[in-house]
C-alpha cells in the first residue's frame, strides 16, 4: 500500500505543467499559499486513502490503462489533472460521509448503557456481527440507526446477515439502509429490520451491484 501511496502522491506532483506565460502572470504570493495548502490537502487525502480508492485513483490517471475508450467514438479522455482532480473529489465526498457518519454514532460505553448491558456484551456483539461499527483510532464506534428500542433486544435483527451481502462498506450499507426504497414500497430497509422482516432486505440486498455504492 505505501508503493501505490507513494504513486499516487507523486501523480499530484507530475502534472502537466502550465505553460510559461501562465505560470508568470499567476504566481502571486496568495496563489503559491493556495496551491502550496491544495497539494498538502491532497496529500494527505491519499495517504489515508484505501487500496481500493488508491487502484482507482492510478486507473483515473494512467495514460495507457487498459479501461481506455475509442477517442474517434467517445472523444479525447480527461487530462491526468482533471482526472486527478475527480479523483480526489469522490474520496473527499467518502470522508465527509464518514465525518457524518461518525457524529451519527456512539462509542461502546455508550451502546452498553443504552442497552443496559456491559462493554463487554457490546464487544461480543460486534465480533459476531450482530452489531456494526467501525473504528475511529482505537475506539470503536457503532452507528445508531442500527438501535430500536421496540425491538426485543434493542437492536435491529438481521445485521451480520445483512452486511455479509452488501456490495459496499458499513459507509455505504448505513445510507441505504435509511433511505426510502421503491422495492420495499418506498419504505427504508431499517423499516422492515425494525418489525423482523430480514429476508426482503437481505434478498434486495443480494440483487446491488458494487458500481452503486
Amino acid at each position: 500500500m505505501a508503493a501505490a501511496t507513494a504513486r499516487a502522491v507523486n501523480q499530484v506532483s507530475t502534472t502537466p505543467p502550465v505553460p510559461r506565460k501562465t505560470r508568470q502572470q499567476a504566481a502571486t504570493p496568495h496563489s503559491r499559499q493556495r496551491a502550496a495548502n491544495a497539494a498538502s490537502a491532497v496529500a494527505e487525502l491519499l495517504l489515508n486513502a484505501t487500496p481500493a480508492e488508491l487502484d482507482r485513483i492510478e486507473r483515473a490517471t494512467s495514460p495507457n490503462h487498459e479501461d481506455a475508450l475509442d477517442p474517434a467514438l467517445w472523444g479525447q479522455p480527461p487530462s491526468r489533472a482533471a482526472s486527478i482532480t475527480g479523483a480526489v473529489a469522490n474520496i473527499r465526498k467518502q470522508f465527509e460521509v464518514r465525518r457524518a457518519l461518525e457524529r451519527a454514532s456512539v462509542g461502546r460505553d455508550e451502546a452498553a448503557e443504552l442497552l443496559g448491558t456491559s462493554e463487554q456484551s457490546i464487544t461480543n456483539a460486534l465480533e459476531s456481527h450482530r452489531l456494526l461499527g467501525f473504528r475511529q483510532g482505537r475506539r470503536w464506534l457503532l452507528p445508531v440507526w442500527q438501535f430500536d428500542v421496540e425491538t426485543e433486544r434493542g437492536m435491529l435483527p438481521g445485521l451480520g446477515e445483512l452486511a455479509a451481502v452488501f456490495p459496499g462498506g458499513l459507509f455505504a450499507l448505513s445510507a441505504w439502509v435509511q433511505q426510502p426504497n421503491p422495492d420495499l414500497a418506498n419504505q427504508a430497509p431499517r423499516q422492515l429490520l425494525s418489525r423482523g422482516k430480514v429476508e426482503p432486505v437481505v434478498s434486495l440486498a443480494k440483487t446491488l451491484t458494487a458500481a452503486g455504492w
